[in-house]
């Protein structure tokens, strides 16, 4: 059984930061859709090696895993 994590949000002045929602998709591809040339230069990459293996970069829904009460779930 998955246990819930106590994952910290930090907060300074008016800017938070907290541990992705499924409830955040629709927004976090709308911003990542904005500003696709900016982030291109750190957007992580597979290794060569990945890809040829056929391995897939994880997708909003595999980096975010919640029960159903909202909470996130660590593996």
């Amino acid at each position: 059984m998955a246990q819930r994590s106590r994952l910290a949000t930090l907060t300074h002045g008016d800017v938070t930061l907290r541990p992705l929602r499924h409830s955040d998709s629709r927004r976090w591809r709308e911003v990542r859709r904005r500003n696709v040339d900016w982030l291109q230069e750190w957007e992580a990459t597979l290794p060569p090696e990945a890809v040829a293996d056929g391995d897939l970069a994880p997708t909003f829904g595999m980096m975010v895993k919640t029960a159903p009460g909202g909470d996130l779930l660590v593996d």
